[in-house]
């Protein structure tokens, strides 16, 4: 029986969750044993030794702690340590000590693709796509309490990118309304404030606020214990749903057939999804202010978003419950 590695380059939480669910797919139709490297190994659970998920060494924990994961895999397999790929991957393999791969396979995502997100990893794999809802392991929730004790609704309004962000004062209203109905509002971003200089974006004032640089498995519990859940298109937002959170989606600039079902907040009567539009070119550099709107019309698809369509939804999804 063949052994396969499966990376996921992309190191995005979103991503990485999204495509988690095809490598057991992927294994009931090879029959292979499946190696899954990803950022986010905790998050999913193996299946003996026919699929693992391995953690990588990141960026972020060679160059602020020196730290590694015990296998010592790198980023990107078969890139050196100039950032080029003239490093064979085999070599980078055998060091980690995880035994005789017979082949690689490499995810990543084509965000300028007008198909969902899951559908990219069935095709790079080869498998029939059908949406699967994501399983969550729940290891390490336990030591964490539920606060607030009284019901909750979850947010996340800060994404690494300006393109994806709804307005400040919409979100105000949000919390406004949800407190009018008896929820307490916690915000559950990694960043109290995100942006560039003279450009940031801030989480709503009267929200409780919960951000910070968390353990995952705080931020499960979280999420876990609230009624409901309000984002982006991020990887928040996917870990709800993964959770089985019904979850409204705030989305200008991805088409609805780039996640997943939820209660999606979208004005399409104005420009919209520029980033599942394949004449364009969106996805070079991943900052702040990327990309700068590129149909010229001032992120009118954020922009053009109102409190009413958000408002709508919320009722829509609470009828639900």
């Amino acid at each position: 029986m063949k052994t396969e590695l499966i990376e996921f380059v992309s190191q995005s939480l979103g991503d990485n969750i999204a495509w988690s669910p095809y490598c057991y797919e992927y294994h009931k139709v090879t029959g292979n044993n499946l190696v899954v490297k990803t950022r986010w190994a905790e998050l999913f659970d193996d299946i003996e030794d026919k699929v693992r998920f391995v953690p990588c060494q990141t960026v972020k924990q060679f160059h602020t702690t020196g730290e590694t994961h015990p296998n010592g895999l790198p980023e990107v397999l078969g890139k050196g340590a100039d950032g080029k790929f003239d490093v064979d991957w085999r070599k980078q393999i055998i060091k980690a000590d995880l035994g005789q791969i017979d082949s690689l396979k490499r995810i990543d995502f084509f965000l300028n693709k007008n198909k969902p997100i899951q559908k990219q990893i069935c095709d790079q794999l080869h498998i029939e796509y059908k949406q699967i809802i994501p399983t969550i392991s729940k290891k390490g929730i336990d030591q964490y309490e539920r606060i607030p004790k009284s019901k909750y609704v979850c947010i996340s309004v800060q994404s690494t990118s300006k393109c994806k962000i709804w307005t400040e004062s919409g979100w105000d209203k949000v919390v406004k309304f949800l407190k009018a109905k008896g929820y307490k509002v916690l915000c559950i971003d990694a960043h109290h404030s995100w942006g560039a200089p003279n450009d940031f974006n801030f989480i709503p004032k009267k929200a409780m606020d919960g951000s910070g640089d968390l353990p995952i498995a705080k931020r499960i519990k979280q999420i876990m214990d609230c009624d409901f859940f309000i984002g982006l298109s991020s990887g928040l937002s996917w870990l709800a749903w993964a959770l089985g959170k019904k979850v409204v989606m705030i989305s200008g600039c991805t088409h609805k057939i780039n996640e997943f079902d939820c209660f999606r907040v979208q004005n399409e009567s104005v420009c919209h999804g520029c980033l599942n539009d394949e004449d364009l070119n969106c996805y070079e550099e991943i900052q702040w202010n990327w990309p700068y709107c590129p149909r010229n019309k001032k992120f009118e698809c954020r922009k053009k978003i109102s409190f009413d369509m958000v408002k709508e939804q919320i009722i829509k999804l609470k009828n639900e419950l």
